[in-house]
């Protein structure tokens, strides 16, 4: 599915006026998680699977070796230069990422954000990822149930710079209240 939608946002070259008769085997895909963690190692052999069903080219998943946006934008850049044409990035920052995103776009390179949304306005495809606010409500809601309305809860929280991070505290905190 991930593949599937960086390719109906990808443009289609002059020549052919529809993206079905693309030549697959121009489109690079990269998925470029914000660090590394071992969630996104599936994505991995999705990418392999995806690279044979649909006979993409050269397509590659890399991590920065830290979970730092610049180096995460540098890991990009690197694989823009490469000829890298389409792009799923779990963004290393909900807001910095975009800036990014904007330059892929500019340059006519799809990206969607997988598995942790960037803040809107934003100028990729859409987000494939987990409603992780309402997942954190929800759990939290029936912990406290759990606990018969009484007691206290940790919550112990992921990076502070992971999108999802912030999504998830602000939903406990609402549960809590």
């Amino acid at each position: 599915l991930l593949i599937a939608s960086l390719l109906a946002a990808a443009p289609a070259p002059a020549a052919e006026p529809a993206a079905s008769k693309m030549d697959m085997s121009k489109v690079k895909v990269a998925i470029v998680p914000g660090g590394p963690h071992p969630y996104f190692l599936p994505m991995e052999g999705g990418l392999a699977d995806s690279v044979a069903a649909f006979g993409l080219g050269e397509s590659a998943f890399k991590s920065p070796p830290e979970w730092n946006l610049a180096a995460q934008n540098q890991l990009i850049n690197s694989m823009v230069a490469q000829g890298f044409n389409a792009f799923g990035i779990f963004p290393g920052d909900a807001n910095a990422t975009n800036a990014t995103v904007d330059e892929l776009v500019a340059k006519g390179i799809p990206v969607i954000a997988t598995a942790g949304c960037l803040n809107a306005p934003t100028k990729s495809t859409f987000c494939l990822a987990t409603d992780v606010g309402q997942s954190a409500y929800l759990g939290t809601k029936a912990l406290i149930e759990a606990l018969g309305g009484k007691g206290k809860i940790i919550h112990g929280t992921g990076f502070l710079v992971d999108p999802n991070t912030q999504i998830r505290i602000k939903a406990v905190e609402k549960a809590v209240a």
